[in-house]
């Protein structure tokens, strides 16, 4: 199997499926940093949904149809031993079963021997309808084990939430993440020089955090429209912090 592979300096950007890329590639993972497509219901909200194209966007592009966690399976055979997902309320039985195998069923092993929830409180969050609770809260949890150790950073990292606004931004993409929000989940989930994989890496806001913070980077993206913005990001951000003029 052939992908498209675009090379921004250490950025590595893969256009295809993640996991028939890391089952045939193999690449040699530290660390995993990924915004999932959530599990979610798109249907219903009446009048409500008129106004609320957003919910049509998610349908369409495939971000609320769920995700294989075999991809973080597969992963920890690579060598991953820092992992960082967000994930929605729906899927957190089976990212919990991930998260905590081989703390009770010791025929498998054990993937994290530290673990940490990073609640996102979003100030300005989607107004989802459908008679729920407001989505003010996005779910991020973090897992590590040895040799990976996690430093002493400043203060502002090692908060336990975070808490800032979200938007679709110019990226016309309904779920970029904040830039500082992901430059502190790359400060703490990796160490400079390391190779960093996003399997789901929508328009790159994962990619830029790596470029700007040292890291090398291999993303994927099955979208060609949210690939075609990723490349262009990476392009500028490593032109920006090589010192030339994008």
């Amino acid at each position: 199997m052939t992908f498209e592979v675009v090379q921004i300096g250490d950025a590595t950007l893969i256009f295809g499926d993640n996991l028939a890329y890391m089952r045939a590639e193999k690449p040699r993972i530290d660390a995993l940093i990924a915004d999932i497509p959530y599990k979610m219901k798109t249907s219903g909200g009446g009048e409500f949904r008129k106004s609320r194209t957003y919910l049509d966007e998610i349908k369409a592009n495939g971000t609320a149809d769920g995700f294989d966690i075999e991809v973080f399976h597969y992963a920890m055979r690579l060598g991953c031993n820092s992992l960082v997902t967000f994930y929605s309320l729906d899927q957190e039985p089976s990212i919990l079963r991930f998260f905590h195998q081989g703390l009770f069923d010791k025929q498998k092993p054990l993937y994290f021997e530290h673990q940490q929830p990073i609640p996102w409180q979003k100030t300005n969050p989607t107004p989802f309808c459908n008679r729920a609770y407001n989505a003010d809260v996005e779910y991020i949890r973090h897992g590590w084990r040895a040799p990976f150790k996690l430093k002493q950073r400043p203060l502002k990292d090692m908060k336990t939430w975070w808490s800032n606004g979200n938007g679709k931004s110019e990226f016309d993409h309904p779920s970029v993440k904040p830039i500082l929000l992901m430059r502190k989940l790359v400060r703490n989930a990796s160490h400079r020089g390391q190779l960093v994989i996003d399997p789901c890496m929508g328009t790159g806001s994962t990619g830029v955090a790596c470029i700007q913070l040292g890291r090398k980077f291999i993303g994927i993206e099955h979208n060609r429209a949210y690939f075609d913005i990723a490349v262009e990001r990476l392009q500028a951000a490593y032109a920006e912090m090589s010192g030339v003029v994008a």
